[in-house]
């Protein structure tokens, strides 16, 4: 059994990590110190240990040519470098919303800022990942502002059973409609290409905003995505609720396939703690909240 202690000597310029040895639990060896490569921004800033006590930097403002392409490296637990996957642009900022750990050791790197925005989410093996981020090895938007895996403080990848996981954006454009929004679901070998109606479960409006409210997981895999700005042909914010199974769903959320408002503000999936929320019960059972549905002629009665 392995003791992890690390020490962020600096996080600016070239940066220095100091990772001890893995050292029995009555053993304590010199630390070893990890410099940071020429062109380093914060490394050391964000560190992660995955469960094969691998360590992950990730340095989302390393410059290689254009400044804050961003990195990811992986060392062992004796600080050996493993492998390093960067951006190939200046501002791609790659894992700049962190990682997540998969059941299996594997884990995706978070990059909305890719590509002008475009975002990319990026599968790597528990000894990490080499070279550029591309569309040949990571889930990208094809527009900018697309910002696939989300910003901010939580980032928009939801883990699953049997280390499945799954990819959101509320900002995807489909075509020419602005924000229309995506759910993704990836197997544990992962995704990789653009985001599509062929791949993804989208929104048909301009700013149906699917992917807006966090989905839901469901014991047995499945999940369920919760939408309450979607939009009923001319009936704006009739809100919709998708069951996808285990496998996943692609296509438009409509009718065909989701718990759906009939009315304009009905707002089907609001949720009792904010929008686009379900409440999951044992047994793969949820709740759909929508105190603003409409009943006939009567106003906001609920559902």
């Amino acid at each position: 059994m392995f003791k992890r202690m690390v020490t962020v000597v600096a996080t600016l310029g070239l940066g220095l990590v100091a990772v001890p040895s893995p050292v029995a639990q009555a053993e304590v060896l010199p630390q070893r110190d990890i410099t940071g490569p020429t062109g380093s921004g914060e490394f050391g800033r964000r560190i992660e240990f995955l469960a094969n006590d691998n360590l992950v930097v990730v340095d989302a403002l390393y410059d290689a040519g254009a400044a804050d392409v961003g990195e990811v490296s992986v060392y062992s637990p004796f600080g050996v470098l493993l492998s390093t996957i960067t951006g190939s642009a200046a501002n791609d900022r790659i894992g700049s919303d962190g990682i997540s750990e998969l059941e299996n050791g594997s884990f995706v790197i978070v990059s909305p800022h890719w590509s002008g925005e475009r975002g990319a989410v990026t599968l790597c093996q528990a000894s990490g990942c080499s070279g550029q981020v591309s569309a040949t090895n990571s889930l990208v938007g094809g527009t900018a502002g697309d910002l696939i895996g989300g910003v901010g403080p939580m980032n928009d990848v939801l883990l699953l059973a049997n280390s499945a996981y799954l990819v959101t954006s509320s900002t995807w454009q489909n075509g020419a409609l602005a924000n229309a929004g995506m759910v993704t679901w990836c197997p544990a070998t992962g995704c990789v290409g653009v985001v599509s109606v062929a791949n993804s479960l989208v929104g048909s409006s301009a700013h149906d905003f699917v992917g807006f409210g966090r989905p839901q997981a469901l014991a047995s895999g499945a999940y369920v995505v919760a939408t309450p700005s979607w939009n009923n042909g001319f009936e704006t914010d009739a809100g919709a609720v998708t069951w996808c199974p285990a496998t996943g769903c692609v296509g438009p959320v409509s009718a065909a396939n989701s718990l759906i408002g009939s009315r304009g503000l009905d707002m089907v999936g609001t949720g009792p703690f904010g929008p686009g929320e379900v409440t999951v019960l044992t047994g793969d059972a949820y709740v759909v909240s929508s105190p603003s549905w409409d009943n006939g002629a009567s106003a906001d009665v609920g559902a």
